[in-house]
């Protein structure tokens, strides 16, 4: 059984207890301010400088584009310190933590700091790396799984997304691109106490996928 799903502005429990977190869909490298502090837990994606939230800039991975994404996480961090709020962040290839070298290094920078990683084993796959993804996907496990900035792992399988070859979408673990060997792989490599997190709609087909991928 999944602990949580990942709904539009919700991680939301699947038991009827607490949510793990609630989203944000704000560009954190925009010139935006940062929100006003809060309490909980909050996801972000760690953030893209084109003109939409996939495009392939390579802008995302410059200089710039690092400072202001520690900028905007220095702003907000002295608050958050009193609030118990938490930054937490997913990752994606075409986002400024796009890997797992990215990620790490991000984490190792603010420890001690209220600064987390949703780590989302498929959001760092490209079409190209496909051939090749279980090697992917164990040098993702092996660094950031038992990482004490995780907090939780999302579980998803991939599709190729509309109009655009080089760009891969989640989507229930049941369907698409990645191998059930491949799901089984993510899912028996969540430590103990980490969340486990499904892309919603959870439906009984996703349960017993999940269910029958760990045995």
């Amino acid at each position: 059984m999944a602990d949580f799903v990942l709904q539009e502005k919700v991680i939301a429990s699947t038991s009827g207890g607490p949510d793990f977190a609630t989203i944000d869909a704000r560009n954190v490298l925009s010139d935006e301010a940062p929100p006003e502090p809060w309490t909980d837990r909050r996801v972000f994606w760690s953030g893209w400088m084109g003109d939409s939230i996939f495009a392939r800039d390579f802008h995302t991975w410059s200089k710039e584009a690092w400072q202001r994404l520690d900028q905007w996480c220095d702003g907000i961090r002295p608050t958050l310190s009193t609030t118990g709020g938490t930054i937490c962040f997913r990752p994606h290839a075409r986002h400024i933590l796009s890997d797992p070298q990215s990620c790490f290094s991000f984490l190792k920078r603010r420890h001690g700091q209220p600064v987390e990683l949703l780590l989302d084993i498929a959001a760092f796959l490209t079409p190209a790396m496909l051939p090749r993804a279980e090697d992917h996907i164990l040098r993702a496990l092996d660094a950031l799984a038992d990482h004490d900035g995780v907090p939780g792992i999302l579980i998803s399988n991939v599709v190729r997304a509309a109009g655009d070859d080089d760009l891969l979408e989640p989507c229930p673990i049941d369907r698409g691109l990645l191998e059930p060997r491949l799901i089984q792989l993510i899912s028996s490599r969540i430590p103990p106490g980490k969340a486990t997190v499904l892309v919603d709609p959870v439906n009984q087909s996703q349960l017993d996928f999940l269910r029958n991928a760990r045995r």
